[in-house]
């Protein structure tokens, strides 16, 4: 590339003037600016690419279609994209684009403006045949995460012309707003102003004046602060001011976050001063410049995950290759199959998986269940095979995992219906932490599905998480009822918002029913009829974008609660492995020969409570934590609190006489009269063989 080229890239700012400077230096061979491009292009150099290819479009110059695959990852903004990909030379466009999308590490709004710049370029120069897979690449993208909110309207246009159900239904828009003129004409208004960003001068899309912008990071100076009076720093006995100070503050004006360093600087040598917090603002064209020989160790794991994130597979993968295999990337190496298996790139994987075994033969590899299913998703036969493989691998195992990981694997595989049905049978049986993950893998099932987020199975999670916060919760019950009220309101929120929907839902139809039946009088809806039906059909889909909102805060809390859970027997346990005076396991044993088999039945009446007499100074024979344990389990006992009753046994001397423990060495004795709660007494453990001979 022309030296004065570069030079303009490191010392001009972004706009007209530097543009037709560089134009006025291209080569006025083709073949030569091709290769300037391309190497560009290779080097991802965003700089280059920028000064290249906008002032060639400016000169009527061609440009290959071919530099979009990589350069769809240099482009600074999505309007920019949708110029540059209009002016572009060759018929396979699309197709490029595809492949360059495919490459990842785009921002999501370059992504939005690729796929409607394409089609309509198919649309007017190629009688609207669009590339294999176009179709399934935009709906995978619409119904992703990634999708941009503020670029929602491109995406609606681009829904409507491609008239994909998917697509139509998650951006909620409907059959009648297709059909209605209204909607068309603004449609059209909005679809010619986006075209007239891509078709418009290139250089509409670049700024006419320099705009100072702050580069997004702390600027320390490239050089150091010298008094304009004092010698100047290069030895030459003059004054700053009279010698160096002009080349000092164009090399200012280029400092980067790195004291001493220029930007320009910075970029020659991208890894020499990473440090963590430098490489978490990097940019994909950055990243895929770093050479990971360079990267000092304690980077070099982040550096593969955060390629995984963005979605430059090719990127990890050659620079797991260019390491060579060591026990510090093997994290990373699972992380990024993991991201490669839910992207569906089966490619990716398989290179992946190959580059594991030359690395080491001897070494079994191995390979998560949802990436085994990818690997064979085109062969029926060993599909199959290996489905009965893991539901044997399932039913033998007696800890679960093997359960989990298959719910998950079929959740994220090419058959998640399968899924969501396994994933229902799992989750009653496994551990709560297994239980909500899977629970939430399901629910992003459903999304993909376009199903709705009312599943059965959120009740039914919350019951186990119910059951199990009355078992754990005698102690730090605080944070345990907080967290159960929150999950409760947000259930309550959701059984009364899908209520409103379906009851408008029923009113809506009521009234389109009477305004076609033939039996009617009036022959069409009056206006104020239709105005009317059309504010109840608003609110049906605000209602629709709120309960959806409702439903992820709900899965939230869910978490939450399972891991203040977690969090709490995590510390009974290590509470009681402390307790001086823990309880042996032999009385454990000789406690349980003392009672029933098989818990008092929950569902009982209200009742009231009847006290031994001087029960009170019972109670103050106790720590006072027992004593508030034992009168509020009392409390819930007499309300007939179905969770109250977990763990109540019989004794077996004295059938009529129940059991309860009051956190590990005291016992509540209590019996169950038809209209009250009758209490025996409140011992310590120790004691219970004992006070069974009173009784």
């Amino acid at each position: 590339m022309h030296p004065g080229i570069r030079e303009i890239i490191h010392t001009s700012d972004y706009c007209h003037a530097s543009m037709k400077k560089a134009a006025a230096l291209l080569p006025e061979d083709d073949a030569e600016l091709d290769g300037w491009i391309a190497k560009a292009v290779a080097e991802h150099d965003v700089g280059a690419f920028a000064y290249l290819v906008l002032p060639a479009m400016h000169l009527g110059r061609k440009v290959a279609s071919r530099h979009i695959e990589g350069g769809l990852q240099l482009m600074p903004n999505p309007y920019q994209c949708g110029c540059v990909l209009w002016h572009l030379d060759g018929e396979d466009l699309p197709e490029r684009v595809l492949a360059g999308l495919e490459l990842g590490g785009i921002n999501p709004r370059t992504q939005a403006y690729a796929y409607f710049t394409a089609w309509h370029w198919c649309a007017e120069r190629r009688n609207g045949e669009l590339p294999a897979g176009f179709v399934a690449s935009a709906r995978k993208f619409c119904l992703s995460k990634y999708c941009p909110k503020d670029f929602e309207s491109l995406m609606a246009l681009l829904a409507t012309n491609l008239k994909d159900g998917p697509m139509l239904k998650c951006l909620e828009i409907t059959q009648e707003q297709i059909e209605s003129e209204a909607v068309a004409a603004a449609r059209l208004n909005l679809e010619n102003t986006w075209l007239r960003f891509a078709k418009g001068p290139i250089l509409d899309q670049v700024p006419a004046e320099p705009v100072r912008k702050h580069a997004g990071f702390t600027m320390r100076r490239s050089v150091e602060n010298i008094g304009r009076n004092e010698p100047c720093r290069c030895g030459s006995g003059k004054k700053y001011k009279r010698c160096c100070v002009e080349s000092d503050r164009q090399r200012l004006s280029r400092s980067s976050d790195v004291a001493g360093k220029t930007r320009e600087e910075l970029r020659a040598a991208p890894a020499e001063f990473l440090t963590m917090t430098r490489l978490e603002k990097l940019q994909p064209p950055e990243m895929a410049r770093i050479d990971p020989l360079e990267l000092d160790e304690e980077l070099v794991e982040y550096y593969l995950k955060k390629l995984g994130a963005l979605g430059m597979f090719g990127e990890a993968v050659e620079a797991m290759e260019t390491l060579g295999w060591s026990d510090g990337i093997a994290e990373a190496w699972c992380w990024v199959t993991r991201q490669a298996t839910s992207a569906d790139r089966k490619d990716v994987v398989e290179r992946l998986i190959q580059f594991r075994w030359e690395s080491n033969p001897e070494q079994e590899i191995f390979v998560p269940p949802a990436t085994m299913l990818l690997r064979v998703k085109d062969d029926a036969a060993e599909t199959l095979k290996l489905l009965e493989e893991m539901a044997m691998d399932a039913l033998s195992s007696k800890s679960g995992d093997e359960l989990a990981q298959m719910a998950a694997s079929l959740l994220r595989s090419t058959v998640p219906a399968l899924g969501i049905l396994v994933a229902r049978g799992s989750i009653p049986v496994l551990d709560p932490k297994s239980a909500v993950a899977t629970l939430d893998g399901l629910l992003a099932a459903r999304t993909r599905l376009e199903l709705s987020d009312d599943e059965p199975y959120s009740d039914i999670m919350e019951m186990i998480l119910a059951k199990r916060s009355a078992a754990s919760g005698k102690k730090n019950a605080e944070a345990l009822r907080l967290a159960n009220q929150k999950l409760e309101a947000k259930a309550g929120e959701v059984r009364k918002m899908k209520l409103a929907i379906d009851e408008m839902k029923h009113e809506i139809a009521r009234r389109e029913k009477t305004a076609v039946s033939p039996t009617a009088n009036v022959q069409k809806v009056a206006p104020a009829d239709e105005h009317s039906l059309q504010e109840m059909r608003m609110k049906v889909r605000f209602l629709k974008n709120s309960l959806k909102e409702r439903h992820e805060e709900r899965a939230i809390l869910r978490r939450d609660l399972e891991k203040t859970l977690t969090d709490l027997e995590a510390l009974r346990d290590q509470q009681a492995r402390n307790e001086p005076h823990a309880e042996p396991a032999d009385a454990i044993d000789a406690e349980d020969s003392l009672v029933l088999p098989g818990e008092v039945e929950g569902n009982q009446p209200v009742r009231v409570i009847a006290f031994p007499k001087n029960f009170h100074r019972t109670l103050e024979g106790f720590p006072k934590q027992v004593s508030k344990g034992a009168m509020a389990l009392l409390g819930r006992l007499a309300a007939g609190e179905s969770a109250a009753f977990t763990g109540v046994v019989r004794l077996k001397a004295r059938p009529d006489t129940l059991r309860v423990r009051i956190g590990i060495d005291h016992r509540l004795l209590f019996r169950l009269l038809p209209d009250s709660v009758q209490v025996v007494d409140l011992i310590n453990r120790r004691d219970l063989e004992s006070r069974i001979k009173q009784l």
